[in-house]
């Protein structure tokens, strides 16, 4: 897939993203270099970059800066739904301008399969995170979530939950 630039919107000269979610710097430092920067995940699983502008430096969610910059300003109520369930994935291709009630109804579409390594006929089929996080008495229902995007920002399929090693699907 071919890599294309456009303007971070409301960082325009400063900044600019890429079709497959990569941000860059046009001036690293006030060094006048370009620099792509190093994505960080915020404590729901999301990528996101610190950008700054006029002395002040503000997190935005690599998602919404992807789409605003290839489809124009996200309208109120308006979420980006990643179609992959994989919020680490920011391609273009991979995002959708939804209401908060679709986002919502996507999200119940999700299965997650874990099969246990050490007995491949322990399969548990879970609807969504919150089932496999209640299914282990975890008190979060992202908790699951976040130790699969944990895994795939390391390009691993295996996760441990509880002292037990699962390969996700």
């Amino acid at each position: 897939m071919i890599e294309i630039w456009k303007p971070v919107i409301g960082y325009e000269g400063l900044y600019e993203v890429s079709n497959l979610g990569r941000v860059k710097s046009l001036n690293y430092k006030r060094t006048g270099n370009k620099k792509i920067l190093k994505p960080r995940i915020n404590n729901k699983g999301y990528i996101h970059y610190c950008l700054s502008k006029n002395g002040k430096s503000e997190y935005l969610l690599a998602h919404r800066i992807v789409w605003s910059a290839f489809n124009g300003e996200i309208p109120k109520k308006y979420v980006i739904n990643h179609l992959d369930y994989n919020p680490l994935n920011c391609t273009l291709s991979n995002l959708e301008c939804v209401t908060q009630s679709q986002n919502m109804r996507h999200a119940h579409l999700k299965n997650i399969i874990l099969i246990s390594l050490s007995n491949k006929s322990d399969v548990l089929r879970f609807r969504d995170s919150a089932d496999a996080s209640e299914h282990f008495g975890y008190k979060y229902p992202s908790t699951i979530d976040k130790f699969i995007n944990h895994a795939k920002k390391y390009n691993k399929d295996t996760i441990s939950i509880r002292g037990k090693i699962w390969r996700f699907l």
